[in-house]
């Protein structure tokens, strides 16, 4: 066979000996093409002419589904395989997942061989539609997914944290919780988007663009820059975009990150329950996210200013931050008349100490705007200037042993340092303890600062004062008989 008929050659030495007499008749430059082609094209293989791709590939799927159901085996009343159980159960999942889009025509916007985290874990091409995203195989060319546009309502671009190299990652919700049952509503009831690309393509990255019947494709070369290509991809969506920025937040702790030459990483690593991530704070709020299923609490939908975000301290070194989110109102309907909404807690482990006081400066910016509606334009402005007065004296609630979340005394030091002598003996006194002591200040000494020194209860304190008492006294009555004696 010649080496133009790929396929064909590589199938005639398995035949059997009757298919392959058979093939006598087709021994001529036109037949034996026609059935390269069809092998290439039933074996999920490429056009021959580019031109062509789009058609092929559409027609691929419907045969290849069609040869499905024909060699789909039959159970004939006995219990099914496990294998055929399994692979039943994922069709179905699939099936659960995917979006009928044949009304939408050709794609309008492809981007091609990406790694994909959800709603398939591999390599795919992904193809945005009038209607809908799709999710195709890069190698069979067969849809594994496919999400209508209606579902998604947010769009995240993330500087990946944990890779050796910058990365983006692209994270895009159709819902700000995925509810009770993660796991179920992750793949079914709420679909989530993730992927990603290195932020300098260190391969070539092609996308493609339709125009009516016209393609025109694109190849990033290598070393060129993604960020503008996700924004483009994104864009065509039609989605709010929310991505973090170090002028929000920066983590005190180094990290390798897109922004991290940007001026820091906007973001802290911390665990829920036992998995690893990155807790992203935004303008509009906190996502929890690479790690799926992903999770957003967006400001308007903490539980209230002062229980909306908290955090735990034990030791200083590491601390827990706490956010609630309200409940649904179908829950809050249950609740006994005055009984208020004990929100949903979601807690986040393992978080460096260091990043204590960004969280609380991050709180105080933004705390007002928790749990209200969100609002534009001159009321939110109005909002903003009405709760000034009271950003200075705010701390972060903390439950601690051993440290706890620091405040800001600048507006109270201005405020008091127009006060007259009356005020100053006043605060003098109150200073004073009932033994006439004076009361120590954190802020004055630097050994009552968070994570300083571990705090000790008042009977610690005296149990160590007994015994060193008992070993300065006894030891001394011992010594003093030991002299009388000799």
């Amino acid at each position: 066979m010649s080496t133009s008929t790929p396929f064909l050659s590589a199938v005639t030495p398995m035949l059997p000996k009757e298919l392959s007499n058979s093939l006598v008749d087709f021994q001529n430059p036109a037949g034996t093409q026609a059935l390269d082609t069809l092998l290439r094209f039933v074996c999920g293989g490429d056009s021959s002419d580019p031109a062509t791709q789009h058609t092929w590939a559409e027609q691929q799927r419907k045969a290849m589904a069609a040869l499905a159901t024909l060699t789909e085996p039959t159970t004939n009343g006995k219990r099914p395989r496990e294998q055929d159980t399994t692979d039943s159960a994922a069709a179905a999942k699939r099936q659960k997942t995917d979006h009928d889009d044949q009304s939408d025509g050709s794609p309008l916007f492809t981007l091609h061989a990406v790694s994909a985290t959800s709603p398939v874990r591999k390599k795919v091409d992904i193809n945005v539609h009038a209607s809908s995203l799709s999710f195709v195989n890069s190698s069979s060319h067969a849809v594994e997914a496919s999400i209508p546009l209606s579902a998604l309502t947010r769009a995240f671009l993330l500087p990946t944290r944990g890779k050796m190299k910058p990365h983006w990652t692209v994270v895009i919700l159709s819902a700000d919780s995925p509810g009770k049952d993660k796991k179920a509503a992750a793949q079914l009831a709420a679909p989530q988007i993730i992927f990603g690309l290195d932020a300098a393509a260190p391969a070539a990255v092609k996308y493609t663009t339709y125009s009516g019947s016209d393609a025109e494709s694109t190849t990033l070369k290598s070393g060129t820059p993604t960020r503008d290509l996700l924004l483009d991809f994104i864009q065509r969506l039609g989605l709010p975009l929310l991505e973090p920025v170090p002028e929000v937040f920066k983590s005190a702790c180094v990290g390798v990150a897109v922004s991290a030459s940007e001026g820091g990483v906007p973001g802290i690593e911390a665990y829920r329950a036992a998995k690893a991530g990155t807790l992203w704070f935004l303008r509009d709020g906190v996502l929890w996210g690479e790690s799926k299923p992903c999770e957003f609490w967006a400001l308007e939908g903490l539980l209230s200013k002062s229980d909306g975000l908290r955090v735990i301290t034990a030791t200083g070194r590491t601390c827990t931050v706490v956010l609630t989110r309200k409940s649904p109102p179908e829950d809050v309907a249950q609740l006994d008349e005055g009984e208020a909404d004990p929100g949903i807690e979601t807690a986040f482990s393992m978080v460096d100490g260091k990043e204590q006081e960004g969280i609380n400066k991050w709180v105080r910016e933004y705390r007002d705007r928790f749990g209200k509606p969100k609002q534009v334009g001159a009321g939110a402005m109005q909002v903003q200037e009405d709760s000034d007065e009271e950003d200075g004296d705010f701390e972060v609630d903390s439950e601690s042993d051993g440290g706890s979340a620091t405040s800001s005394s600048s507006d109270e030091d201005g405020e008091g340092s127009g006060s007259g002598s009356e005020e100053a003996e006043d605060s003098d006194a109150d200073d004073m303890d009932e033994d006439g002591e004076e009361e120590l200040k954190a802020e004055n000494h630097p050994l009552m600062r968070p994570g300083a020194m571990p705090r000790m209860s008042r009977a610690a304190i005296d149990m160590v004062a007994a015994m060193v008492e008992d070993d300065l006294v006894g030891d001394g009555e011992e010594e003093g008989e030991d002299e009388l004696e000799d």
